[in-house]
C-alpha cells in the first residue's frame, strides 16, 4: 500500500525502500518479491531485480499470485546479460503458465515479447523486427495497457540500439506517448523503458508537450464539441472532457451525444481506476504495484 502511494507520486526511490523493507520482513512472499524485482528493474538496479525476480519464480511460478510479467522482466535481464540458458528458462516457464491458462490477450502479448528476446539473442534481427512490428500494430487496442507499452518500448529501444531500422516505429512510440502519458510517474516509467535509445525518449517528451497543450486548451475544445480524447485515447484527456461536458452541458451543442461518447471512452480508456505498471496478475494486487489516479487528479495540468 505505502509503496503504491509513493509510486503514484513519482517517488520511486522511496517506493523501492518500502519494497526492500517488506521483503526483509517476509522473504518468502512471492508478491513482495515481485514488487521489489519489478520496481528495481525500472530503477536500473539489475542485480537486485534479477535476484528478487528469480527468487519469486522459484517460489511461486505455479501459484495464482505469480505474475507472468515477472518472467518477461527477468528475460529482459537475462538477455542483457547474454545468458541464453537463463532466457530460455524464462521462456519455458512462461509457456507453461500459458498452457495452463485460458487464451488471454495479455499472456499472448507477453509470450510474443519473450519470442522477440529469443530471436534477438540468436541475432535473428530481421525476424525480431517483424515480430516487434506486429506488437506495434496493437498500440490502439483496448487491452494495450501501460505494461504492454513499456514492454514494447524496451524491445524497440534495444533493437534500435543494435542498429536495426524499424519501419513505423515513430508512429507507435508516439501512440504510446500520447495514450499513456497521464502523469509524471507514468512519463518517468515510459522514459526509463526507452532509455536504451535516446531518440525514442525525445519523442515521448514531445508527446508530453502535446498532451500538455491539449489539456490546457481542453475547456475551449470541449465547449466547441472537440474534446481531443478520441485521437489520443489519453486517459487524462478522456476524464477532462467528461468533466467539462458535465459542468457546461448547457453551453455545448449536442452535449448529450458528446457526453455519451466521452462516457464510453472513459469506460474503455479513462475512468478505469488502475493502470497496470508493475504487474497486476489479471487484476490481483498481490503480484504487483499499480498506479491509481482519481478523475479529479487527472484534470490537473501535467507536471
Amino acid at each position: 500500500m505505502l509503496a503504491g502511494l509513493h509510486l503514484e507520486q513519482g517517488r520511486f526511490d522511496q517506493a523501492l525502500a518500502v519494497c526492500r523493507q517488506a521483503v526483509a520482513l517476509t522473504p518468502g512472499s512471492v508478491g513482495r518479491l515481485q514488487k521489489l524485482g519489478q520496481l528495481a528493474f525500472h530503477l536500473d538496479e539489475p542485480a537486485e531485480a534479477a535476484r528478487a525476480l528469480d527468487r519469486a519464480a522459484v517460489l511461486g511460478v505455479g501459484s495464482k499470485v505469480f505474475d507472468a510479467q515477472a518472467l518477461v522482466l527477468l528475460g529482459l535481464l537475462r538477455s542483457q546479460q547474454g545468458d541464453g540458458k537463463g532466457l530460455q528458462r524464462c521462456a519455458d516457464q512462461l509457456a507453461l503458465i500459458a498452457s495452463r491458462s485460458a487464451p488471454l490477450a495479455r499472456l499472448q502479448r507477453l509470450d510474443a515479447v519473450m519470442r522477440v528476446l529469443l530471436l534477438m539473442h540468436s541475432r535473428r534481427f530481421d525476424e525480431a523486427a517483424q515480430a516487434i512490428r506486429e506488437l506495434g500494430r496493437q498500440t490502439h487496442d483496448e487491452s494495450f495497457d501501460l505494461e504492454a507499452a513499456g514492454n514494447l518500448l524496451q524491445l524497440s529501444a534495444r533493437l534500435a540500439a543494435c542498429g536495426v531500422t524499424l519501419d513505423g516505429v515513430d508512429d507507435w512510440v508516439d501512440a504510446i506517448g500520447l495514450r499513456h502519458d497521464t502523469s509524471r510517474a507514468t512519463l518517468d516509467l515510459l522514459l526509463r523503458s526507452a532509455a536504451a535509445h535516446p531518440p525514442f525518449a525525445e519523442r515521448l517528451r514531445g508527446c508530453h508537450a502535446r498532451i500538455a497543450a491539449i489539456s490546457e486548451a481542453a475547456m475551449a475544445h470541449s465547449l466547441a464539441g472537440d474534446h481531443g480524447a478520441t485521437e489520443t485515447l489519453n486517459g487524462k484527456l478522456v476524464d477532462t472532457a467528461r468533466l467539462v461536458l458535465q459542468r457546461h452541458a448547457d453551453r455545448i451543442d449536442a452535449a448529450a451525444a458528446l457526453n455519451a461518447e466521452a462516457q464510453a471512452l472513459a469506460r474503455r480508456y479513462g475512468a478505469t481506476a488502475t493502470k497496470r505498471v508493475l504487474g497486476d496478475a489479471a487484476g490481483r494486487k498481490a503480484g504487483g504495484l499499480a498506479l491509481t489516479a482519481s478523475v479529479e487528479a487527472r484534470v490537473e495540468q501535467p507536471a
